[in-house]
């Protein structure tokens, strides 16, 4: 325990890890800002227009699957340009992995869902040039 503690306090004396975590610090304030700025809480005019485009989405998907079906028991005739797989199950809307939500509609709303891993992968990117910079060099043996 003594180690870590040492070393902690090494860390702690050097003025250029007190700066990196200092523009460490400021550069996720700034994401976090930008973040919050750049979205705003969707009013209802648009939260209604997006559940409606995700239910025509999910219409238009059920559509296709009933179409594939009908194609594939010859019951209807394909249309030009259409595309229809081998098996209808790769376009049945109950086996996909996802249906379309309203909030895959929403523009400059903040869906934690769809932005959580990009701004990890920025922590991440960040962190790892922290440890890059602050870390001592290691000498190679000889």
């Amino acid at each position: 325990m003594n180690l870590v503690r040492a070393e902690l306090e090494r860390l702690t004396a050097r003025r250029f890890v007190r700066l990196m975590v200092i523009l460490l610090l400021l550069a996720f304030v700034v994401t976090a800002g930008t973040t919050l700025a750049s979205s705003h809480q969707p009013t209802a005019a648009e939260l209604s227009s997006a559940q409606l485009q995700a239910a025509e989405q999910r219409r238009n998907m059920e559509d296709s699957y009933q179409r594939c079906l009908a194609v594939k028991q010859g019951s209807a005739t394909p249309r030009d340009g259409d595309y229809y797989p081998v098996d209808c199950s790769e376009v049945d809307p109950a086996q996909q992995d996802r249906l379309p939500v309203a909030a895959d509609f929403l523009t400059g709303v903040f869906t934690f869902a769809q932005q959580a891993r990009p701004l990890l992968y920025f922590l991440v990117a960040f962190l790892v040039l922290f440890g890059f910079l602050v870390a001592p060099p290691t000498s190679a043996p000889t």
